[in-house]
């Protein structure tokens, strides 16, 4: 079976994932964080979990991610919120 058409979120470029349901990952900046929550909201998705991890040792700083979820998808959403040395 082949991956349905990613859900129309402004602002995200999405990534399919190899999951069982039809799932997407986008990795975004704070304003576009924002924004596809706001979208998603609109659209009748509900944030489904939110969670940080210190991701330095793979230089990408502290982590913030959120998983959007729908009837139809789940995008797990990532934003590198802060980088420390």
């Amino acid at each position: 079976m082949s991956m349905p058409t990613a859900p129309l979120l402004p602002g995200l470029d999405l990534h399919p994932l190899n999951a069982a349901v039809p799932a997407w990952r986008a990795a975004v900046g704070p304003a576009a964080w924002r924004q596809a929550f706001e979208a998603a909201a609109g659209a009748g998705a509900r944030l489904g979990a939110l969670w940080a991890s210190d991701e330095r040792d793979r230089g990408r700083g502290m982590t913030a991610h959120g998983l959007i979820v729908a009837f139809e998808y789940a995008i797990l959403n990532t934003i590198v919120s802060m980088v420390l040395a």
